[in-house]
């Protein structure tokens, strides 16, 4: 566990990268909004923090050698201007971290780099002996979640993903992708519960925005509430914007549902449904 302030300024949106100097994998999570923020796994050694921020500047930039009794950070960066290299000082421990065996290490590199390469099955076994060597190993079980979902055995996935969670509550990747699978399952009550969890616990990822925004929408739900969480989303899941402009063009914004539509349209998303945005947009025009 690990803390970031930054005076006034929000850092929810900021990105922390850790990085082994040696061998090891590297690590990028968001503070949740009091702050905190965690790396499982990380092996004993030399690692390269850096934080950078909503803009993409470098805000803190240093080199710590973590051991097992120190794994704990907080940070301080001033709330204006560059901070590359703040003081030793910034440093404090607060508990143990799990240690996770060099054997369960080495069959969830195989496993992540399986995941890379689409290899779901390699991954899948390398990942399931990883969590049979390390049962406590909470980002093996939430990667083999993700292997069990990309092989569409959705009740594998979900069970370590929970998994992940009840050994590390806060784990965002394993409680965002719960979410996902809940809501692509068409559990949406489950699924509005789960973001609620998550957004309780100010973890406010789009993920879970976007999943509580469509899981109020599929119960009937608040439209106002649910457009407020698809505002969170929007930025990094551009299809959140198709439902907001659904939303607002029901209740008569048809300027701001146009601007939706305008926006996404600049994005990456489903080039294949452009053709038949474009004719929404230009429907909401007239």
């Amino acid at each position: 566990m690990a803390e970031i302030s930054a005076g006034n300024s929000s850092t929810s949106a900021w990105t922390v990268e850790l990085t082994p100097l040696r061998v090891g994998v590297a690590r990028k999570t968001t503070p949740g909004q009091d702050g905190f923020f965690e790396f499982l796994a990380v092996t004993p050694g030399e690692h390269e923090l850096r934080v950078i921020d909503a803009e993409g500047r470098m805000r803190y930039r240093d080199v710590y050698r973590l051991r097992p009794n120190h794994e704990t950070l907080s940070i301080s960066v001033p709330s204006a201007g560059p901070a590359q290299h703040p003081k030793p000082d910034a440093i404090s421990t607060r508990r143990l971290q799990h240690k996770v065996p060099w054997q369960a290490m080495i069959e969830f590199r195989e496993g992540v780099a399986a995941l890379k390469n689409r290899q779901v099955m390699s991954a899948v076994e390398h990942l399931k002996a990883a969590v049979a060597i390390d049962p406590a190993f909470a980002d093996a079980h939430s990667d083999l979640g993700v292997a069990y979902l990309r092989s569409k055995e959705y009740h594998q996935s979900a069970e370590q993903f929970q998994k992940a969670i009840n050994l590390v509550p806060s784990h965002q990747a394993a409680n965002d992708n719960l979410c996902m699978l809940l809501l692509k399952t068409k559990r949406y009550a489950e699924a509005g519960q789960a973001a609620g969890r998550i957004l309780r616990h100010g973890a406010g990822s789009a993920k879970a925005h976007y999943v509580a925004a469509v899981s109020l929408l599929a119960g009937r739900g608040s439209q106002s509430e649910a457009l407020r969480h698809l505002r969170r989303a929007e930025d990094a899941i551009p299809k959140a914007r198709l439902l907001a402009a659904s939303i607002l063009a029901h209740t008569g914004r048809r300027t701001d549902a146009a601007h939706e539509l305008e926006t996404y349209l600049r994005t990456p998303d489903r080039y294949s449904r452009r053709p038949q945005i474009e004719a929404w947009l230009a429907e909401l025009r007239q």
